[in-house]
């Protein structure tokens, strides 16, 4: 499938720049979020209501027509929170020893 999509689509230097500037937000923002809340275990209610509350600020940002930098800093929060879930996993689902 990846080839495929490279053959119809292929990255430009921007986007890899904006891919690789991402990640590095979403990292900071994640060691930010650690740092102010510890890691803790969530269970999937307390995932869903903070992704809830993540998606509902772009939303407002979204319909506030928002400077792209604004919406730009809630997507990296939304996707840093993902990454926090998948990092500390589910506690009812997958405890830490």
């Amino acid at each position: 499938m990846g080839e495929t999509m490279s053959k119809k689509f292929k990255l430009t230097s921007k986007m890899l720049d904006r891919r690789r500037k991402f990640f590095a937000a979403i990292e900071k923002e994640l060691d930010r979020a650690y740092g102010k809340h510890g890691a803790p275990q969530w269970d999937r209610h307390q995932f869903y209501g903070i992704m809830f509350e993540e998606v509902d600020e772009a939303w407002d940002d979204i319909r506030s027509n928002a400077p792209q930098e604004q919406l730009m800093a809630e997507v990296v929060q939304i996707a840093a929170m993902c990454v926090r879930y998948a990092e500390t996993l589910d506690r009812f689902r997958e405890p830490e020893e």
